[in-house]
């Protein structure tokens, strides 16, 4: 009966643990890259700009000036027209950036894949439990739930925030905005 305890309790955690790597990992997403008429819903999500809001993270961190800026903007549209490889992408790059912007570069890479590696253990973990179908099934839809409820708590929150800061009038304007 401990053990059954025991799993149900490590079944729950890895859930939970789950479910907030999911909703982290939701904008850590691979590029999308069906350009076709018959775009998959993350493309028409914004999926597939997603890393182009990553790549300006990223670079927001390194403090570039608006010469870097400019000459990384040109850099990246060569290497979108393909006259340009990943690895001279890379070192044209390096040499753009100063010393220290190519270190928090660096640094930032690493942080990015001890991420994954912690991703790849977590589904690791998951297999390793041996899970039934109906198990998954469950443990899919209490994600789902836990998910749906986050999007919920974090939508009162804003709203909550916005009739802080707007007037009586203005946020009923700006609800009729929204619809």
């Amino acid at each position: 009966m401990k053990i059954k305890s025991a799993i149900i309790a490590s079944t729950i955690a890895t859930a939970v643990s789950l479910a907030s790597l999911s909703a982290f990992a939701d904008g850590d997403k691979e590029i999308n890259t069906n350009h076709g008429d018959n775009k998959s819903e993350s493309h028409k999500k914004g999926g597939h700009h997603k890393h182009h809001r990553g790549f300006k993270k990223v670079f927001a961190q390194l403090d570039l000036t608006d010469a870097q800026k400019t000459q990384l903007k040109d850099l990246r549209k060569q290497k979108r027209d393909g006259s340009l490889t990943r690895e001279s992408f890379k070192s044209e790059m390096a040499g753009i950036l100063t010393a220290e912007q190519n270190a928090k570069l660096e640094q930032i890479k690493a942080q990015r894949g001890e991420h994954k590696q912690g991703r790849k253990m977590k589904r690791e973990q998951m297999k390793s439990l041996n899970l039934t179908a109906e198990q998954k099934t469950q443990l899919r839809d209490a994600r789902k739930a836990l998910k749906e409820e986050m999007r919920s708590q974090r939508k009162e929150a804003m709203t909550a925030k916005m009739k802080s800061i707007l007037t009586a009038e203005q946020y009923a304007k700006f609800e009729t905005f929204k619809k």
